[in-house]
């Protein structure tokens, strides 16, 4: 059973997608096009905005729910201490290329694309088997919401930035002069482009920091004594027969949980923008439908798991159940709140006007209640959807290759992208501590925290471990540090599940011809990121 916190939370995330997918059925989306020449990432934001504006964000810390700050712990000279490392002098052509391809490179791939699904993914990928309802975890997706935001404003701007200052200073980057005097001009140029970095890294500092501190705190929600979940509820033949695994009393403790007294007139409007929310998401059942089952299923949509067209028969009638309670849900709110309007808006403290309060919370809290038992069973049903795509893939070796061998091309790209990131965080971690590591712990991304709490890049270093690859590091002891080497193997040797990537101090990474680690070490060749240029 997942926590119904949790799935009001997904709602949100969910909204703006599924605002794209109904007015693309219904033919809206393409007359829209002719009419704006506004672009899908600006109608989202747009839309999340409007959002926002009727959903109060919550945020930790007391921060304000709109903050555009990426304020962390890292100042202004330690930003710039990072960026100096991996953007080291001389200044000159491949130096301002390497700057423009970073910035490039970045900002197609995260602001191009739906800020929400990006959001989702990258959540998911973060917090993997610990995807668990922990206590202030939706104030804590407010405040990654909002760092990704700002995250990728800044993203935006970057490269257009990074263009202007190359493009004013051309002819002095391009020169061959070893005058002292161009010598430091090109030295002010470098300076330049890496105070114009320093935005962005702010920014991704503070979501990372974000990011690690969600799993440390479902790590710690985890090792603590929960009720156990059953996952495999009985199934569903009809929308309108409610085979029910919660009690009413049991569903409206967790109601209260997540809309808490006192009845205000801000949670009331909270309790009926939620009602409205839920039956504009669950407008078009469908629609609903296939973003319910990606949402459940994620990496694993292609796995053809035994009993899947049953399961999906089963998820499909329990959409249906729960838009036709989410047709009704506004309706009935409205129609409380506005019998009881003086109530809620009199602010009456008394003892006769507090229990009034009462009464008008728990109606709204009962009409609550059919909703959300279709809610919480939807979650089951998806979660246990996801446990058996898993348990069919771990049962056969041959499904498992099939599954592996799909996704070739993702795998690779990201378990290569993911050994530049170790490359420029082995550099910091060299900077801060006078050698490089052979311990992953130090990246502090595996089940331990390593001793100097690096936190340099994990989320991007550990994309290997989604797709399988083995990574090592080497070559420590034997230079007291001075020199490392990184291997990624891949899930199998003959390299039909992707090839093996490799890397050492110089920062450069090869791709080898098959799994293994040799036929990279022995015959890799130089390996970078589509849209890269050498």
């Amino acid at each position: 059973m997942q926590h119904f916190s949790k799935v009001i939370e997904r709602i949100r995330i969910q909204t703006l997608l599924a605002v794209w997918l109904i007015l693309l059925a219904s033919g809206y989306h393409a007359r829209a096009q002719e009419d704006s020449q506004q672009s899908v990432a600006e109608a989202a934001k747009s839309a999340r905005n409007r959002q926002q504006s009727t959903i109060p964000a919550r945020v930790l810390d007391n921060e304000e729910p709109n903050s555009r700050t990426c304020d962390n712990s890292y100042t202004d000279q330690q930003l710039r201490e990072q960026l100096e490392i991996v953007y080291r002098p001389p200044m000159n052509k491949e130096l301002a290329a390497f700057f423009q391809a970073d910035s490039d490179a970045t900002a197609p791939r995260c602001c191009n694309s739906d800020p929400d699904s990006f959001l989702a993914n990258n959540k998911a990928t973060n917090l993997g088997d610990l995807d668990v309802p922990f206590p202030g975890r939706r104030e804590w997706e407010d405040q990654l919401r909002n760092a990704l935001d700002n995250l990728l404003d800044e993203r935006k701007k970057r490269p257009e930035a990074i263009r202007a200052i190359e493009d004013a200073n051309r002819s002095l980057i391009d020169s061959a002069s070893s005058s002292p005097d161009d010598l430091n001009r090109r030295e002010e140029v470098r300076q330049q482009l890496i105070t114009a970095m320093i935005p962005e890294r702010r920014c991704m500092m503070r979501y990372s920091q974000l990011q690690t501190a969600g799993r440390e705190r479902a790590e710690a929600y985890q090792k603590s004594p929960i009720p156990a979940r059953a996952l495999n509820q009985p199934a569903v033949t009809s929308p309108t027969v409610v085979d029910d695994p919660y009690s009413d009393s049991h569903i409206r403790t967790l109601l209260e949980k997540g809309f808490p007294p006192p009845l205000s007139t801000r949670s009331a409007k909270d309790i009926q923008d939620n009602a409205d929310l839920t039956a504009f998401v669950y407008s078009h059942p469908d629609v609903s439908f296939t973003i319910q089952k990606s949402e459940a299923l994620r990496e694993y949509s292609m796995v053809s798991f035994p009993g899947r067209s049953e399961w999906e028969d089963q998820l499909h009638n329990m959409v249906d159940a729960l838009a036709q309670e989410a047709k009704k849900l506004p309706a009935a709110v409205r129609t409380i709140e506005d019998s009881n309007r003086s109530i809620i808006e009199g602010g009456d403290c008394s003892r006769d006007g507090c229990a009034r309060m009462k009464e008008v919370r728990r109606q709204l809290i009962d009409a609550m209640i059919p909703q959300a038992r279709w809610q919480m069973r939807l979650a089951v049903l998806q979660q246990e959807g996801k446990a058996r795509a898993k348990a069919y893939l771990a049962g056969s070796h041959e499904a498992m290759a099939q599954y592996r061998r799909s996704r070739v091309p993702l795998a690779e790209e990201a378990v290569g992208s993911g050994m530049i990131w170790l490359g420029r965080a082995q550099q910091e971690y060299r900077k801060a501590y006078g050698h490089y590591t052979c311990d992953l712990q130090d990246f502090k991304f595996g089940p331990k925290v390593g001793p100097h709490s690096a936190n340099l890049f994990s989320e991007n270093i550990s994309e290997y471990q989604k797709y399988d690859y083995a990574l090592t590091l080497q070559g420590c002891d034997d230079s007291q540090g001075q020199h490392y080497q990184a291997v990624a193997s891949a899930p199998s040797p003959d390299g039909t599940q992707g090839r093996s990537f490799c890397s050492d101090d110089s920062g450069a990474v090869r791709i080898g011809t098959g799994g293994q680690a040799v036929s990279c070490l022995s015959r890799g060749q130089t390996w970078l990121p589509k849209g890269w240029k050498p």
